[in-house]
């Protein structure tokens, strides 16, 4: 019986076509992407996914690094069980023939000033919004010009881990990420 009702939960949510929802920063609109809500044997599960968002990023400096750090905030609070879901987040890099898909957390090396350096990029969701942490790479560099990344956008994806684990593409890859969430 658990496994009927979590196979249903699944499938209502691959054959939704278009949901009509769309979580961004806590408010619900309408739009393309999907907020699915379903109750299964774990308790609530919910799909939450914003849309493409940028991040103003501030330099932070405490005794043991300096880092970027910016948080996209929700209007109200989000609650998941964590042991029930994947947090996938993605980031969306301008390029010339056109943009480039990388899932985070990324080391990403960039050409800075004629060199190129190395950047972590980490990210957290919790209770109150998406936090994105990004770091240089080389110990000898002790600031990171934010201009940067000031193009970058971000996206984050919350599903339940028995979608996550039904699914079986790349989750890597954003276009088959885009084609199975129907984004």
């Amino acid at each position: 019986m658990k496994m009927i009702k979590a196979v249903g939960a699944v499938l209502a949510l691959a054959i939704t076509p278009g949901c009509a929802s769309l979580f961004n920063n806590g408010n619900i609109t309408n739009g393309n992407n999907c907020v699915n809500h379903t109750l299964s044997h774990t308790g609530t599960e919910q799909t939450i996914i914003s849309s493409w968002f940028n991040l103003s990023l501030f330099p932070i400096s405490d005794r043991t690094e300096f880092y970027l750090e910016g948080t996209a905030y929700f209007n109200k609070s989000v609650n998941y069980n964590k042991d029930y879901h994947v947090e996938l987040a993605y980031v969306m890099m301008p390029n010339e023939g056109g943009p480039v898909y990388k899932p985070v957390p990324i080391n990403l090396a960039l050409v800075t000033d004629r060199k190129t350096e190395e950047f972590s990029f980490r990210f957290a969701i919790d209770h109150s919004g998406f936090n994105l942490r990004v770091r240089n790479l080389d110990p000898a560099v002790i600031t990171i010009d934010p201009r940067i990344y000031q193009d970058f956008l971000y996206r984050y994806i919350v599903i339940p881990s028995s979608l996550f684990n039904s699914l079986t593409i790349d989750w890597d890859n954003y276009d088959e990420v885009a084609a199975a969430l129907n984004l």
